[in-house]
């Protein structure tokens, strides 16, 4: 949370300085729970739409809270005071579902490519997919060749349309340099790759969960380490915070391990309906909306601003991390950095 309540230069925080206001963006995913109070009031309902064939509309009815904890650290309002903030709680989300409530079906590359698109058509900054295919050899996996040929197209016109599209670089570990590896929708030009960080050791022994200060000094690992799920190398364009963990204190319920993830917006299905709450997740799935919100930050400041221009001053204001271009492109979102720049 430091660059959201650090001073970017003349008093103000980033906050301060802008929420994302009269910026949109799409969340392509298992759907978001607008009925949550940390997202009543930035859902789009009349956008929103379900690209499944089932008979649902855009909520994630059954499909999973997957894309509800996007949409919170994107654009969490932190209603009662005690939820969720968001890094641009004030842009719009439109909420494209691609993923189905029927158990057993997942999302097909023509529901994404077809929700994408749609996005950029609705006048989206950015569009945030949280979503990827399994590590490929383009050698040997003949869907490669017209998978890739698919999300270029789509990505040739998002960008026609001003439209970004932030892609979570994946949860295998590997890196994604060698000719023989490929992670999709990654490494298409055109399409804004993410990768993860996160801390090791965040109050695990703070006894005052309010001292944040306290807690990141006493870091094992820092907020800007790579985590040990990220993929890396070719297609990552920056890193963000996606959250990481120590496996054997997971494995072995030491206190405080989950709060090196992400806590985020979700939502339970029951008997009696949907049920909003609050939960803890890590991966690159939770680091690309970092940079979709920062992306709505830049178009509420310079709504003008062309694809390109929005990329640039996002890679140009990242800062160096441990691990270097290998694990974080040009560096690690730094949203001090690039709202004084965007003003």
């Amino acid at each position: 949370m430091g660059d959201l309540t650090e001073n970017p230069g003349d008093g103000k925080t980033v906050q301060d300085t802008t929420k994302g206001e009269g910026s949109r963006v799409a969340v392509v995913d298992t759907g978001v729970y607008d009925g949550h109070p940390d997202l009543a009031d930035v859902v789009n309902a009349e956008l929103s739409e379900n690209f499944t064939t089932d008979q649902y509309d855009f909520r994630p009815n059954g499909a999973g809270d997957h894309g509800t904890h996007v949409a919170g650290t994107i654009a969490g309002t932190n209603a009662d005071g005690e939820g969720i903030l968001g890094t641009a709680p004030e842009t719009e989300i439109v909420a494209h579902r691609v993923f189905s409530g029927v158990p057993g079906e997942g999302a097909s590359t023509g529901d994404t490519v077809a929700a994408l698109a749609a996005a950029a058509t609705k006048g989206c900054d950015a569009a945030n997919f949280s979503v990827g295919y399994p590590p490929a050899n383009p050698e040997t996996d003949e869907w490669v060749s017209g998978v890739k040929m698919a999300y270029r197209r789509l990505a040739e016109y998002a960008r026609s349309q001003d439209m970004l599209i932030v892609n979570s670089a994946g949860n295998a570990g590997i890196d994604m340099t060698p000719d023989d590896v490929i992670s999709l929708p990654t490494e298409v030009e055109g399409i804004f790759g993410v990768s993860a960080t996160g801390p090791i050791g965040y109050l695990w022994d703070d006894k005052q969960a309010s001292r944040e200060d306290k807690a990141l000094v006493k870091l094992e690992d820092g907020t800007d380490s790579p985590a040990f799920y990220t993929n890396y190398g070719e297609g990552t364009d920056v890193s963000a915070a996606g959250g990481d963990a120590d496996l054997e204190a997971a494995a072995n319920d030491v206190p405080g391990w989950y709060y090196d993830l992400v806590f985020s917006t979700v939502v339970e299905q029951t008997e009696n309906g949907p049920v909003a709450g609050y939960g803890w997740k890590a991966g690159t799935s939770m680091a690309a909306p970092q940079v979709t919100g920062a992306v709505a930050l830049v178009r509420s400041l310079r709504p003008d601003a062309s694809v390109e221009e929005v990329e640039a001053m996002i890679q140009e204001t990242a800062r160096d991390a441990p691990g270097g271009e290998l694990y974080h492109g040009a560096g690690h979102l730094d949203l001090r950095r690039l709202v004084k720049r965007a003003r």
